[in-house]
This record gives structure tokens, sequence and C-alpha cells, in this order.
């Protein structure tokens, strides 16, 4: 059985956290649609669970947000 790794990265065009499966060469953002490389991309946080994952997407836009205004 293979472990999936997760992650967190933004997107460089419209500034939206969300988690990849950390596999992933490239990734298209749910917000705008850009198709983001991976391995360009700094990677945020990085966790073997989802329900982590979510707490951290959700953790790094409120930052994005605050840091915005």
């Amino acid at each position: 059985m293979t472990v999936k790794k997760y992650g967190v990265i933004v997107c460089s065009e419209c500034n939206r956290a969300w988690g990849i499966d950390l596999s992933q060469k490239t990734a298209k953002c749910p917000q705008c649609g850009k198709k983001n490389d991976v391995s360009k991309k700094k990677i945020l946080y990085q966790t073997l669970d989802l329900r982590e994952l979510q707490q951290a997407i959700s953790k790094i836009q409120e930052k994005i947000i605050k840091s915005s205004i």
C-alpha cells in the first residue's frame, strides 16, 4: 500500500491556498483554473492526514486574507 503525502500550495495567479497530492507534477487551481508546476511552488505544509490538510489550508488562507487587508 502506498501512503499519499499531501501539501498546501498557493496559486501565483489568484493567491488562493489549496491542498494537493505531492506526487502530482502539476496542479490546477480550483479557484481560477491556472495550471501550477508543483516543483516550482513552495510547499507551505505537508501531512499524511486529509483532515490535518484541511485545517492547514484554512489557517494559511486566513493568514493570506489578513495580510492583504
